[in-house]
């Protein structure tokens, strides 16, 4: 059965290893990793940074998503946002030159969206 005959993610039960308090962090998580992985199968090359209209690209919002993922999680640690972290932020919405990829965007934000699980799965209630 694919991800898309299935429930959202909250509506298949329990997560094993996650305390009921981070289980509805968790459950968006995955659901987070379940629509970037279609999204890979299904965005064009040439839509991806693309900006009909002026409007933020996918490619952009790809990359926000793991980005400000990350940035939450430090700011959850306690800590301070790295310089890397801040130059990441400034170029969101760059494409690069060549333009980088919908699997390696959905690459990234799966690295931060599994960190993320990690964290969740890691936190006392």
């Amino acid at each position: 059965m694919s991800t898309v005959d299935l429930p959202e993610v909250w509506l298949r039960g329990a997560l094993e290893g996650y305390s009921p308090v981070v289980m509805p962090a968790a459950h968006a998580l995955l659901q987070v990793r379940e629509d970037l992985e279609r999204l890979a199968r299904t965005v064009p090359p040439e839509q991806l940074w693309a900006r009909p209209g002026g409007a933020a690209s996918i490619g952009f919002h790809v990359r926000h998503t793991g980005g400000a993922l990350d940035r939450l999680l430090t700011y959850a640690r306690g800590d301070a946002l790295s310089d890397a972290q801040l130059q990441a932020l400034r170029a969101e919405g760059e494409p690069g030159d060549p333009p980088v990829g919908v699997e390696v965007l959905v690459a990234e934000a799966m690295r931060v969206v599994d960190g993320a699980l990690d964290q969740l799965r890691a936190t006392v209630p």
